[in-house]
Protein backbone atom coordinates (compact mmCIF):
# COMPACT_ATOMS: atom_id res chain seq x y z
CA UNK A 1 0.00 0.00 0.00
CA UNK A 2 1.55 3.77 -1.02
CA UNK A 3 -0.03 5.40 1.85
CA UNK A 4 1.66 2.90 4.71
CA UNK A 5 4.29 5.56 6.32
CA UNK A 6 2.31 8.73 5.24
CA UNK A 7 2.38 10.83 8.16
CA UNK A 8 -1.08 11.51 9.91
CA UNK A 9 -1.27 15.25 9.56
CA UNK A 10 -1.48 14.76 5.57
CA UNK A 11 -4.88 12.93 5.78
CA UNK A 12 -8.12 14.38 4.99
CA UNK A 13 -11.21 14.67 7.69
CA UNK A 14 -14.54 14.28 6.15
CA UNK A 15 -15.41 17.50 6.86
CA UNK A 16 -11.95 19.27 5.07
CA UNK A 17 -13.03 16.87 2.28
CA UNK A 18 -16.34 18.59 1.91
CA UNK A 19 -14.90 22.23 1.61
CA UNK A 20 -11.30 21.84 0.43
CA UNK A 21 -10.27 24.99 -1.94
CA UNK A 22 -6.98 24.18 -1.32
CA UNK A 23 -6.59 21.04 -3.39
CA UNK A 24 -5.09 18.93 -0.60
CA UNK A 25 -7.83 16.32 -1.24
CA UNK A 26 -7.01 15.80 -4.92
CA UNK A 27 -3.23 15.94 -4.45
CA UNK A 28 -3.24 12.92 -1.62
CA UNK A 29 -5.54 11.14 -4.10
CA UNK A 30 -3.01 11.39 -6.80
CA UNK A 31 -0.36 10.50 -4.90
CA UNK A 32 -1.98 7.47 -3.61
CA UNK A 33 -2.72 6.69 -7.23
CA UNK A 34 0.90 6.95 -8.71
CA UNK A 35 2.13 5.75 -5.98
CA UNK A 36 5.04 8.84 -4.41
CA UNK A 37 4.74 10.02 -1.19
CA UNK A 38 3.46 13.96 -0.81
CA UNK A 39 5.29 16.41 -0.36
CA UNK A 40 4.41 17.71 3.37
CA UNK A 41 6.25 20.98 2.98
CA UNK A 42 3.92 21.70 -0.57
CA UNK A 43 1.03 20.88 1.71
CA UNK A 44 1.69 22.88 4.32
CA UNK A 45 1.63 26.11 2.27
CA UNK A 46 -1.36 25.21 -0.30
CA UNK A 47 -3.23 28.06 1.46
CA UNK A 48 -0.14 30.46 1.14
CA UNK A 49 -0.18 32.51 -2.05
CA UNK A 50 3.42 31.90 -2.74
CA UNK A 51 4.86 27.92 -3.10
CA UNK A 52 8.34 26.61 -3.81
CA UNK A 53 9.41 23.43 -4.26
CA UNK A 54 12.70 24.41 -6.27
CA UNK A 55 15.49 21.27 -5.64
CA UNK A 56 12.34 18.41 -4.84
CA UNK A 57 13.22 15.76 -6.97
CA UNK A 58 9.39 15.64 -7.77
CA UNK A 59 9.81 14.08 -11.37
CA UNK A 60 7.03 13.51 -13.68
CA UNK A 61 4.95 11.55 -11.40
CA UNK A 62 5.29 14.82 -8.68
CA UNK A 63 4.46 16.61 -11.36
CA UNK A 64 1.24 15.28 -12.14
CA UNK A 65 -0.06 15.32 -8.45
CA UNK A 66 0.99 19.24 -8.10
CA UNK A 67 -0.68 20.17 -11.12
CA UNK A 68 -4.07 17.75 -9.71
CA UNK A 69 -3.74 19.73 -6.64
CA UNK A 70 -3.35 23.05 -8.40
CA UNK A 71 -6.23 22.49 -10.80
CA UNK A 72 -8.18 23.39 -8.09
CA UNK A 73 -6.25 25.83 -5.86
CA UNK A 74 -7.52 29.29 -5.51
CA UNK A 75 -5.00 30.42 -2.80
CA UNK A 76 -1.80 30.48 -4.80
CA UNK A 77 -0.11 33.30 -6.72
CA UNK A 78 3.63 32.36 -7.93
CA UNK A 79 5.00 28.77 -8.11
CA UNK A 80 8.59 27.58 -8.42
CA UNK A 81 9.36 24.19 -9.47
CA UNK A 82 12.46 25.04 -10.73
CA UNK A 83 14.96 22.16 -11.42
CA UNK A 84 13.00 18.82 -10.54
CA UNK A 85 13.43 16.81 -13.51
CA UNK A 86 9.96 17.13 -14.46
CA UNK A 87 10.45 15.96 -18.39
CA UNK A 88 8.37 16.33 -21.28
CA UNK A 89 4.85 14.82 -19.20
CA UNK A 90 5.44 16.46 -16.05
CA UNK A 91 6.33 19.73 -17.95
CA UNK A 92 2.61 19.20 -20.38
CA UNK A 93 0.62 18.06 -16.84
CA UNK A 94 1.66 21.68 -15.45
CA UNK A 95 0.37 23.43 -18.85
CA UNK A 96 -2.99 21.86 -18.70
CA UNK A 97 -3.43 22.64 -15.44
CA UNK A 98 -2.72 26.18 -16.33
CA UNK A 99 -5.63 25.96 -19.10
CA UNK A 100 -7.79 25.94 -15.79
CA UNK A 101 -6.38 27.71 -13.07
CA UNK A 102 -6.96 31.26 -13.07
CA UNK A 103 -5.13 32.61 -9.78
CA UNK A 104 -1.50 31.67 -10.68
CA UNK A 105 0.28 35.03 -12.10
CA UNK A 106 4.08 33.64 -11.60
CA UNK A 107 5.89 29.94 -12.64
CA UNK A 108 9.52 29.17 -12.51
CA UNK A 109 9.91 26.15 -14.60
CA UNK A 110 13.65 26.48 -15.37
CA UNK A 111 15.78 23.57 -15.68
CA UNK A 112 13.05 20.71 -15.85
CA UNK A 113 14.09 19.14 -19.54
CA UNK A 114 10.64 19.50 -20.52
CA UNK A 115 11.76 19.18 -24.18
CA UNK A 116 9.31 20.12 -27.19
CA UNK A 117 6.35 18.12 -25.62
CA UNK A 118 6.38 20.00 -22.59
CA UNK A 119 7.09 23.58 -25.47
CA UNK A 120 4.03 22.54 -27.73
CA UNK A 121 1.83 22.29 -24.53
CA UNK A 122 3.30 25.83 -23.54
CA UNK A 123 2.35 27.46 -26.58
CA UNK A 124 -0.93 26.34 -26.61
CA UNK A 125 -1.91 27.26 -22.73
CA UNK A 126 -0.56 30.59 -23.45
CA UNK A 127 -3.37 30.32 -26.16
CA UNK A 128 -6.16 29.67 -23.14
CA UNK A 129 -4.28 31.31 -19.90
CA UNK A 130 -6.05 34.51 -18.86
CA UNK A 131 -4.11 34.99 -15.49
CA UNK A 132 0.08 34.25 -16.11
CA UNK A 133 1.73 37.08 -15.97
CA UNK A 134 5.99 35.93 -15.39
CA UNK A 135 7.12 32.35 -17.37
CA UNK A 136 10.05 31.17 -16.33
CA UNK A 137 11.03 28.24 -18.88
CA UNK A 138 15.00 28.65 -19.43
CA UNK A 139 17.38 25.59 -19.28
CA UNK A 140 14.38 23.57 -21.06
CA UNK A 141 15.90 21.92 -24.20
CA UNK A 142 13.66 23.84 -26.17
CA UNK A 143 14.65 23.96 -30.27
CA UNK A 144 13.67 25.80 -32.62
CA UNK A 145 10.11 24.00 -33.38
CA UNK A 146 9.05 25.20 -29.83
CA UNK A 147 10.55 28.28 -30.60
CA UNK A 148 7.84 28.75 -33.57
CA UNK A 149 4.66 27.66 -31.50
CA UNK A 150 5.86 29.86 -28.94
CA UNK A 151 6.31 32.46 -31.12
CA UNK A 152 2.59 31.96 -32.53
CA UNK A 153 0.99 32.37 -29.13
CA UNK A 154 3.30 35.22 -28.11
CA UNK A 155 1.46 36.95 -31.06
CA UNK A 156 -2.03 37.32 -29.37
CA UNK A 157 -1.03 36.96 -25.63
CA UNK A 158 -0.74 40.17 -24.10
CA UNK A 159 -1.16 39.01 -20.66
CA UNK A 160 2.13 37.56 -20.01
CA UNK A 161 4.57 40.71 -18.91
CA UNK A 162 8.01 38.68 -17.57
CA UNK A 163 9.29 35.73 -20.05
CA UNK A 164 12.56 33.62 -19.65
CA UNK A 165 13.64 31.49 -22.49
CA UNK A 166 17.25 31.79 -21.88
CA UNK A 167 19.89 28.63 -22.13
CA UNK A 168 17.73 26.81 -24.80
CA UNK A 169 18.73 25.94 -28.26
CA UNK A 170 16.64 27.92 -30.58
CA UNK A 171 19.31 28.58 -33.42
CA UNK A 172 18.70 30.80 -36.07
CA UNK A 173 15.38 29.44 -37.19
CA UNK A 174 14.43 30.16 -33.56
CA UNK A 175 15.58 33.41 -33.44
CA UNK A 176 13.51 34.44 -36.36
CA UNK A 177 10.15 32.94 -35.08
CA UNK A 178 11.00 34.56 -31.80
CA UNK A 179 11.86 37.97 -33.65
CA UNK A 180 8.30 37.87 -35.18
CA UNK A 181 6.50 37.42 -32.07
CA UNK A 182 8.07 40.41 -30.39
CA UNK A 183 7.43 42.32 -33.39
CA UNK A 184 3.56 41.59 -32.99
CA UNK A 185 3.30 41.35 -29.13
CA UNK A 186 2.04 44.11 -27.31
CA UNK A 187 2.37 43.15 -23.38
CA UNK A 188 5.71 41.56 -22.72
CA UNK A 189 8.07 43.76 -20.34
CA UNK A 190 11.12 42.03 -19.44
CA UNK A 191 12.66 38.96 -22.19
CA UNK A 192 15.47 36.84 -21.72
CA UNK A 193 16.74 35.16 -24.81
CA UNK A 194 20.51 34.67 -23.69
CA UNK A 195 22.43 31.31 -24.97
CA UNK A 196 20.26 30.26 -27.13
CA UNK A 197 22.85 30.32 -30.14
CA UNK A 198 20.45 32.84 -32.17
CA UNK A 199 22.68 34.16 -35.42
CA UNK A 200 22.87 36.02 -38.82
CA UNK A 201 19.12 35.61 -39.84
CA UNK A 202 17.97 34.89 -36.76
CA UNK A 203 19.86 37.62 -34.95
CA UNK A 204 18.34 40.29 -36.97
CA UNK A 205 14.88 38.99 -36.68
CA UNK A 206 15.44 39.32 -33.38
CA UNK A 207 16.80 42.66 -33.48
CA UNK A 208 13.83 43.58 -36.19
CA UNK A 209 11.07 42.96 -33.80
CA UNK A 210 12.49 44.73 -30.97
CA UNK A 211 12.73 47.81 -32.99
CA UNK A 212 9.03 47.34 -33.96
CA UNK A 213 8.14 46.40 -30.25
CA UNK A 214 6.33 48.95 -27.92
CA UNK A 215 6.30 47.54 -24.69
CA UNK A 216 9.53 45.60 -23.76
CA UNK A 217 11.59 47.78 -21.46
CA UNK A 218 14.47 44.82 -20.40
CA UNK A 219 15.78 42.47 -22.96
CA UNK A 220 18.86 40.06 -22.34
CA UNK A 221 20.61 39.09 -25.74
CA UNK A 222 23.98 38.27 -24.69
CA UNK A 223 25.66 35.06 -25.42
CA UNK A 224 24.38 34.54 -28.64
CA UNK A 225 26.42 35.26 -31.55
CA UNK A 226 24.80 38.49 -32.97
CA UNK A 227 28.04 39.38 -34.68
CA UNK A 228 28.36 41.80 -37.81
CA UNK A 229 24.45 41.77 -39.11
CA UNK A 230 23.38 41.44 -35.90
CA UNK A 231 25.19 43.72 -34.53
CA UNK A 232 23.94 46.73 -36.74
CA UNK A 233 20.29 45.61 -36.57
CA UNK A 234 20.86 46.40 -32.97
CA UNK A 235 22.25 50.07 -33.96
CA UNK A 236 18.81 50.48 -35.69
CA UNK A 237 17.11 49.12 -32.42
CA UNK A 238 18.72 51.91 -30.13
CA UNK A 239 18.05 54.60 -32.89
CA UNK A 240 14.34 53.88 -33.13
CA UNK A 241 13.42 52.20 -30.17
CA UNK A 242 12.04 54.67 -27.34
CA UNK A 243 10.59 51.65 -24.92
CA UNK A 244 13.91 49.98 -24.04
CA UNK A 245 15.12 50.87 -20.67
CA UNK A 246 17.92 48.27 -20.31
CA UNK A 247 19.52 46.12 -23.11
CA UNK A 248 22.65 43.54 -22.97
CA UNK A 249 24.50 42.59 -25.70
CA UNK A 250 27.35 41.53 -24.14
CA UNK A 251 29.46 38.27 -25.80
CA UNK A 252 27.99 38.31 -29.15
CA UNK A 253 30.96 38.36 -31.48
CA UNK A 254 29.95 41.94 -32.12
CA UNK A 255 32.93 43.69 -34.27
CA UNK A 256 34.33 47.31 -34.30
CA UNK A 257 32.14 48.47 -36.90
CA UNK A 258 28.58 47.49 -35.15
CA UNK A 259 29.92 48.53 -32.11
CA UNK A 260 30.77 52.21 -33.63
CA UNK A 261 27.15 51.65 -35.52
CA UNK A 262 25.98 51.51 -32.00
CA UNK A 263 27.66 54.32 -30.75
CA UNK A 264 26.67 56.28 -32.79
CA UNK A 265 23.33 55.28 -32.65
CA UNK A 266 23.46 56.13 -28.98
CA UNK A 267 23.20 59.77 -29.75
CA UNK A 268 19.26 59.09 -30.86
CA UNK A 269 18.21 57.43 -28.01
CA UNK A 270 16.68 59.31 -25.15
CA UNK A 271 14.93 56.47 -22.81
CA UNK A 272 18.19 53.92 -21.93
CA UNK A 273 18.71 53.47 -18.60
CA UNK A 274 21.48 50.71 -18.86
CA UNK A 275 23.87 49.28 -21.87
CA UNK A 276 25.84 46.27 -21.47
CA UNK A 277 28.24 45.87 -24.09
CA UNK A 278 30.67 43.75 -22.69
CA UNK A 279 33.62 40.67 -23.80
CA UNK A 280 32.58 41.78 -27.77
CA UNK A 281 35.03 42.30 -30.46
CA UNK A 282 35.52 46.12 -30.08
CA UNK A 283 38.28 48.31 -30.10
CA UNK A 284 38.92 51.86 -29.74
CA UNK A 285 36.83 53.51 -32.30
CA UNK A 286 33.94 51.53 -30.95
CA UNK A 287 34.85 52.92 -27.07
CA UNK A 288 35.31 56.69 -28.63
CA UNK A 289 31.66 56.29 -30.16
CA UNK A 290 30.16 55.00 -27.43
CA UNK A 291 32.06 57.26 -25.08
CA UNK A 292 31.31 60.64 -27.37
CA UNK A 293 27.64 59.85 -27.18
CA UNK A 294 27.21 59.16 -23.69
CA UNK A 295 29.03 62.21 -22.13
CA UNK A 296 25.64 64.28 -23.01
CA UNK A 297 23.13 61.16 -23.13
CA UNK A 298 19.89 62.60 -20.70
CA UNK A 299 18.81 59.14 -19.42
CA UNK A 300 21.77 56.59 -19.23
CA UNK A 301 23.26 55.39 -16.03
CA UNK A 302 25.05 52.12 -16.76
CA UNK A 303 27.53 51.08 -19.42
CA UNK A 304 29.02 48.18 -19.16
CA UNK A 305 32.21 47.47 -21.67
CA UNK A 306 34.29 44.97 -19.93
CA UNK A 307 36.76 43.28 -21.84
CA UNK A 308 37.33 46.70 -24.36
CA UNK A 309 41.30 47.44 -24.75
CA UNK A 310 42.24 50.55 -25.67
CA UNK A 311 45.40 53.26 -24.89
CA UNK A 312 45.67 55.94 -21.98
CA UNK A 313 44.59 58.54 -24.32
CA UNK A 314 41.30 57.16 -24.39
CA UNK A 315 41.21 56.72 -20.46
CA UNK A 316 41.63 60.58 -20.41
CA UNK A 317 38.53 60.66 -21.99
CA UNK A 318 36.44 58.51 -20.40
CA UNK A 319 37.28 60.16 -17.10
CA UNK A 320 36.41 63.72 -18.81
CA UNK A 321 32.45 62.08 -19.66
CA UNK A 322 32.45 60.79 -16.06
CA UNK A 323 32.93 64.09 -15.47
CA UNK A 324 30.59 65.87 -17.46
CA UNK A 325 27.80 63.47 -16.91
CA UNK A 326 27.76 63.17 -13.25
CA UNK A 327 24.78 60.10 -13.21
CA UNK A 328 26.66 57.80 -15.28
CA UNK A 329 29.05 54.96 -14.27
CA UNK A 330 30.99 53.28 -16.86
CA UNK A 331 31.80 49.22 -16.00
CA UNK A 332 35.52 48.07 -17.38
CA UNK A 333 35.82 44.82 -15.80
Amino acid sequence: DPSVGWETDLEMTDEEDEDDYTGKSNYLAMCQRLAIVPVSHFIANLDNEVVSLRHHGLGSKGAKAVAECLMVNSSIVEVDLADNWLEEEGGAAIAEMLKENCTITKLDLSDNRIGSRGGRAFAEMLDNNISLKSLDLSGNRLVYKDAAALGQALKANFRLLTLDLSRNDFGEVGGAALGAALGSNDGLEWVNLSWNGIRRKGATAVAQGLRENTTVKHCDLSWNGFALSGGMALAEVIKNNNTLRVLDVSNNRIPDDAGVAIGKALEQNYKLVELRMGGNQFGERTMDALLSSAATHGSLERLHVENIKFSSEMREKLEQVLEQNTKLTIKLE
